[in-house]
């Protein structure tokens, strides 16, 4: 599996602070449902998709495909950059 790259650990944690978000014009949604509902609903919005593997072997006949930008990581590295106490995927 994969590692979240150091960039892109800065990026996401910053986007924690409103005065970047608005900067990068870009946000975090992390939770299975908004992660799920944001694929179906904006998945043309979706920059990259971090997520577990076992959020990717759920819902990988569901939700992936060839344009939707996703990398499969280990828990810890979510865990690393996200704001929830347990997270299975977050873009």
């Amino acid at each position: 599996m994969n590692k979240i790259s150091i960039n892109d650990a800065k990026l996401i944690r910053s986007l924690t602070i409103k005065k970047y978000r608005q900067e990068y014009k870009k946000f975090i949604i992390e939770g299975e449902k908004l992660v799920l509902e944001a694929i179906k609903y904006r998945n043309d919005k979706i920059d990259k998709l971090y997520c577990s593997n076992n959020f990717f072997e759920k819902h990988k006949s569901d939700v992936f495909f060839d344009n939707l930008n996703y990398q499969i990581v280990e828990n810890k590295e979510l865990s690393k950059v996200s704001n929830f106490k347990s997270s299975d995927s977050q873009f």
